[in-house]
């Protein structure tokens, strides 16, 4: 048997490297493929873009062709004359992370027993979740808003070449996959649109408790998964079609691997790792905040477990983590490049410093009162005592875990001076879960000196009581749909159902930012021709209330539209103006 097993690997690897060198040799061959044979195949896929953006798409395509034909030739030829070194090296690499992935296995395995074991955590967590799903659920068909239709109406619904097109950084691109997905086995309707944000934002709430129990305090986890059920800002994007909530999710759920990847130098736990980076820049690349906090939190719990000599064999195995997100992640962007040429990150950099330090300063409490609408204010200053308990709890009891704050204030100051932008507020969602976990551990630290019993139960009534108290708040005053994030516009259903029998493909509807409206009009089966205008046909202005008037949204085109000439329909929180008959 020893004397077969080492004439067999050595086939296995000089086939593979003759795989590598047949696929390298056919994408160069189809990188020369003429222009004219080409675009037969793509421009009757969308007839409407011009040819010259197919002309550019075969440019971008034969280069991504010939880039990868040559790195593959080059890994072809790399293989062959190290055949006589590396086939022993990739052996041993092989062995190692087989033993990571069983070590991984094992250890995964007995931490699920234990979390199984906790009967009695396990269902104040089952309470503490279908509180937050029930709020989640009954937002869940909110009016559409303006960026998810952007996204279903502009990537989802216009062809498969549409899912990889990135114009603007609206197209949260491993988000609006699902969103195909999900559209094309249950349909168009709100909830199904929406259902990858709302299973993530469901995930959140367990993966929240495993990352409090495993990181922060074995006896934590009740309160956070419950700040997190109850969150306001986290039950909008867990019913708002777009990339945030998988952004949280996949943020939470690195925390522990990063650790459990520090503490016993995991090959396995680095290649996960990788992935769930990659699938988060493929999502939002705003991801590099929270990766970029990983990456220097990973450094900071390496040296203070074991020094210099950890951190370096760590560096060594951060290159190949970092070699293969990189790998993924441009495999994940070449259809997206091809498509539209070099994405953009969706942040305005390059700012003026005096406009960044007064934005800077007045971002915090911005960010806090927006993250906690609708939480009373004896409950937000109860949430911020907490807060600042957990934190000096940390740091007296959980050093690693403490050292996730320097680790975000740096990695997000860094990118923020190096790049003089100020993000998106919804960009620092992933701090909500964390947060809620910093909150449990402020209060596991006052309440040590009870029994483990009755500390789980004071912990999992107070997680539910909030989770409960919140979203009753929030339901009874209908609050999600209100807030602004992304867009609104409230009314958009009840214009269309009033317009449906009216609109033709002649008419002419006016209305600002009427994507949302688009959406509704697709779902009645209107003519979405009568927002292009061109036709013959009447004209429908569509004037929202309080924060737009007739002549704003008339004045764009030169029509000389009078108001007397409508009669006007007052509906929610929109004005419907209807031309008058004739003799009217």
């Amino acid at each position: 048997m020893e004397m077969d097993a080492k004439p067999f690997r050595v086939r296995r690897y000089t086939l593979f490297a003759v795989v590598i060198l047949l696929f390298g040799i056919v994408l160069v061959a189809l990188s020369r493929i003429p222009y004219p044979y080409v675009s037969q195949l793509l421009l009757p896929r969308t007839p409407t873009f011009p040819p010259e953006t197919y002309a550019a798409r075969y440019e971008r395509l034969t280069l991504a062709s010939l880039l990868a034909g040559l790195f593959l030739l080059v890994t072809a030829a790399t293989l062959w004359l190290g055949r006589n070194r590396l086939p022993a090296r990739l052996s041993r690499f092989a062995g190692r992370f087989t033993a990571s992935y069983r070590l991984f296995r094992a250890d995964l395995g007995r931490e699920i027993k234990e979390t199984i074991a906790d009967r009695h955590a396990l269902a104040w967590l089952a309470l503490l979740s279908l509180a937050g799903i029930v709020g989640r659920i009954w937002f869940l068909n909110q009016p559409m808003r303006y960026d998810e239709a952007h996204t279903y109406l502009e990537f989802v619904l216009s062809g498969i070449d549409r899912l990889f097109y990135y114009p603007v950084a609206n197209n949260h691109i491993a988000h609006t996959l699902l969103v195909y997905l999900s559209t094309s086995i249950f349909g168009g309707d709100l909830w199904a649109i929406r259902l990858p944000a709302f299973l993530a934002g469901i995930l959140l709430m367990p993966v929240t408790y495993l990352c409090a129990r495993t990181v922060f305090d074995r006896s934590s986890g009740l309160i956070a998964s419950g700040l997190v059920a109850g969150s306001p800002y986290l039950v909008l994007y867990a019913t708002n079609a777009r990339g945030y909530s998988g952004m949280a999710l996949l943020t939470i759920a690195l925390v522990p691997l990063c650790l459990y990847f520090v503490r016993k130098e995991s090959i396995f736990a680095g290649f996960l790792i990788a992935l769930l980076a990659a699938v988060g820049l493929y999502t939002l690349p705003v991801m590099l905040f929270p990766l970029a906090m990983l990456l220097i939190w990973i450094f900071f719990v390496a040296f203070q477990a074991g020094g210099m000599a950890k951190t370096l064999r760590l560096v060594r195995l951060l290159g190949w983590v970092f070699l293969t997100c990189a790998i993924v992640t441009l495999v994940l962007y070449t259809p997206v490049v091809i498509t539209t040429g070099m994405p953009s990150i969706g942040v305005n950099v390059g700012r003026p410093w005096d406009e960044l330090v007064q934005l800077w300063s007045n971002a915090p409490p911005e960010i806090w009162m927006r993250y906690h609408r609708d939480i009373p204010g004896l409950v937000q200053a109860s949430l911020g005592g907490f807060v600042l308990i957990g934190i000096l709890y940390l740091w007296r009891a959980n050093r690693q875990a403490f050292l996730l704050i320097p680790a975000a204030l740096l990695a997000s100051g860094l990118i923020m001076v190096a790049m003089r932008t100020v993000p998106f507020q919804r960009t620092w969602i992933f701090f909500l879960p964390l947060g809620a976990c910093l909150a449990d551990a402020g209060v596991t630290a006052l309440t040590r000196f009870l029994a483990g019993r009755t500390r789980a139960i004071l912990a999992g009534a107070l997680g539910l009581l909030f989770a409960l108290g919140i979203s009753y708040r929030i339901i009874s005053i209908d609050a999600v749909p209100n807030y602004p994030d992304t867009g609104t516009f409230p009314g958009a259903a009840e214009v269309a159902l009033a317009l449906e029998p009216h609109v033709t493909e002649e008419d002419w509807v006016l209305a600002r930012k009427n994507l949302p409206l688009r959406y509704y009009f697709l779902r009645l089966g209107m003519p979405l021709e009568a927002f292009y205008g061109g036709g013959d046909g009447d004209i429908y202005v569509v004037v929202q209330t309080p924060r737009e008037r007739f002549e704003e949204v008339t004045g764009r085109y030169d029509l000389q539209l009078d108001e007397d000439d409508f009669v006007v329909q007052e509906l929610p929180s929109t004005l419907l103006y209807l031309p008058r008959a004739p003799g009217d």
